[in-house]
């Protein structure tokens, strides 16, 4: 080797250092610059879910708001009103009539149970539903509801039919919860439809799940109420018309949405139909 070539060789192996050193630079550049974008990207999506998440608590406090002020002031007035006509006479004892009292004991409860499910639902929203899961079958969870449920069934001549398969599967489910949504769709038919219906429980296996459904021979729904059925009405008008309906029903959305189950309304041919699904026994296995 002459002195030239070794010359030129230091130089080419000194670029070839420089350029491995370079590459190996600009790839340190390029992963910092990918775990930089997945850092952001993870970033941004947990900010659209806390800001989803702080958009839903506000509308179930504007819900809140709306159904209590209007509710709560319907209730008062009219127990004002009562109580004012009775003092009117100038009288000191004054005889109230039996009616009277249990009209203003119903409002009364019926305000309270609206406060407790306003209660239950923002407990469920913001620390969570606890569940105390069992095995049970779907048959003796709406056996239970409508036992529970038989003076209002009997008051208004409703006739229940259970066409439920032996062979279903077991459940994997809290029981109170569930009856709890059984009693609330079950009333729901029963109140806002005239005496006399007809409310027919069935049920089918659909993969992993038990699939419900609650068909009544009522006076039907539209379909965008149907859509809207189990949502947290939030403008005043709703409110006065569907504020008791949306409660319940919003309430059953969260039970069913804490088993990891679907719940929806749709419109057959007479009345109306609400299906919902819940998981089998060896699913949680």
């Amino acid at each position: 080797w002459q002195a030239y070539e070794r010359k030129l060789l230091e130089q080419v192996s000194t670029q070839m250092a420089i350029a491995i050193q370079q590459a190996t630079l600009l790839q340190q550049v390029n992963d910092l610059n990918v775990n930089l974008e997945q850092q952001v990207a993870e970033r941004t999506a947990q900010l659209k879910q806390q800001m989803a998440e702080v958009q839903e608590r506000n509308r179930l406090l504007r819900f809140s708001l709306h159904a209590v002020s209007h509710d709560l002031r319907t209730s008062a007035v009219g127990s004002l009103m009562v109580l004012q006509s009775l003092t009117s006479s100038g009288e000191a004892a004054i005889s109230v009539p039996r009616e009277v009292l249990q009209r203003m004991q119903q409002g009364a409860e019926q305000q309270l149970h609206k406060l407790e499910s306003l209660q239950d639902i923002y407990t469920a929203k913001t620390v969570g539903l606890v569940l105390n899961r069992s095995a049970v079958t779907l048959a003796s969870l709406a056996k239970r509801s409508a036992q529970e449920l038989a003076s209002l069934f009997e008051e208004s001549q409703a006739e229940l039919m259970l066409e439920l398969p032996e062979d279903l599967p077991t459940l994997w489910v809290d029981p109170d919860t569930i009856c709890q949504v059984f009693r609330q769709l079950l009333t729901n038919a029963i109140t806002h439809n005239a005496p006399g219906i007809k409310i027919t429980i069935s049920a089918r296996q659909t993969g992993d799940r038990l699939c419900c459904r609650i068909e009544d021979t009522g006076k039907g729904l539209s379909p965008a109420h149907c859509a809207r059925l189990f949502e947290l009405c939030t403008d005043a008008l709703d409110v006065r018309h569907y504020g008791r309906i949306c409660l319940g029903l919003y309430r059953c959305r969260q039970i069913i949405e804490a088993h990891q189950g679907t719940i929806a309304a749709v419109t057959p041919s007479v009345g109306v139909a609400i299906e919902f699904t819940l998981p089998y026994l060896q699913a949680s296995k």
